[in-house]
């Protein structure tokens, strides 16, 4: 970890280009509150005609706001024309007020 508060997860829908949901995933350097959990778990399913993964997030930490220190993408699940992306994120915990 680069000093960071603390590590977590989460995820963003894009359809057609645009972001739907809580919006576009926040960038370094951005305060934000978007979503974000404690773990994330990786699943996979296979039969002879195909093969799906997906992910699973967890454990919710409390709503916050929080700056984003490091965000890199872990994976992508796309499903019925829409793709949802996974990222890990650093961030450091902001006070009411603090900038």
């Amino acid at each position: 970890m680069s000093g960071a508060d603390g590590t977590g997860f989460l995820s963003a829908v894009e359809r057609s280009g645009k972001w739907e949901g809580d919006g576009p995933p926040p960038q370094v350097g951005d305060e934000t509150e978007y979503p974000l959990y404690r773990s994330l778990r990786k699943e996979a399913a296979y039969s002879l005609l195909s093969s799906a993964k997906d992910y699973i997030l967890s454990e919710p930490y409390p709503q916050q706001r929080r700056r984003i220190t490091v965000i890199r993408e872990i994976g992508t699940v796309t499903e019925n024309g829409s793709t949802r992306h996974y990222y890990e994120v650093e961030f450091e915990n902001r006070k009411a007020g603090s900038r």
